[in-house]
């Protein structure tokens, strides 16, 4: 909700990433598109344009995702503990130049109770193995919450709708879709 309003556009941009200087590699193939935006800049809002990735699905958007947020930038959001833990993180990483965003993501977090897609049946939470219980499947009532995916951090198979295909794009914590590629794929190739 944060970065895309809600919606999946024709560029499938869910985590509003930058083409920055980055590489294309097998997930973005160095397409992109430009639109007006804002940042802050010295602690000031101002208008500006930006070119984003565009992607060719939302399966090619979390895979490119999975990619650097597995880079050193993003220890501490894959370190963090809790969803507050973590969007707290993604501000500190540089994520983005709102200094309100991780509180916007906070926010969005308690509004729609999204850590209720944390738990699992059968009691507790996941842990990093991949916990016990069953998963329960997450509803796709919640839309994109809009953060990089700032659950980074969670094991294969969590908050995951398991189907037999693991690049099926399903709910996640905070919301979002969040098939998260390598992770859905590592799920798969447990079971």
């Amino acid at each position: 909700m944060l970065e895309t309003g809600g919606k999946i556009g024709e560029h499938y941009n869910l985590g509003g990433i930058k083409a920055g200087d980055g590489l294309p590699n097998q997930w973005w193939r160095g397409e992109t598109y430009t639109t007006p935006t804002w940042e802050y800049v010295k602690g000031k809002r101002v208008q500006t344009t930006a070119t984003w990735r565009s992607y060719d699905s939302v399966y090619a958007f979390y895979k490119d995702q999975d990619q650097w947020l597995g880079s050193a930038r993003y220890a501490r959001v894959r370190a963090a503990k809790t969803a507050e833990e973590q969007a707290e993180a993604l501000q500190l990483s540089g994520y983005a130049t709102d200094p309100a965003y991780s509180n916007k993501l906070r926010q969005l977090i308690n509004t729609y109770s999204l850590t209720k897609y944390d738990e699992i049946e059968g009691g507790g939470r996941t842990d990093d193995e991949g916990g016990a219980g069953t998963i329960r499947k997450a509803s796709a009532t919640g839309g994109s919450a809009g953060c990089a995916n700032s659950s980074a951090r969670r094991p294969a198979g969590r908050n995951r709708k398991l189907t037999n295909d693991p690049r099926a794009a399903c709910m996640g914590r905070r919301g979002r879709a969040s098939c998260r590629g390598s992770q859905a794929d590592r799920h798969a190739a447990r079971r």
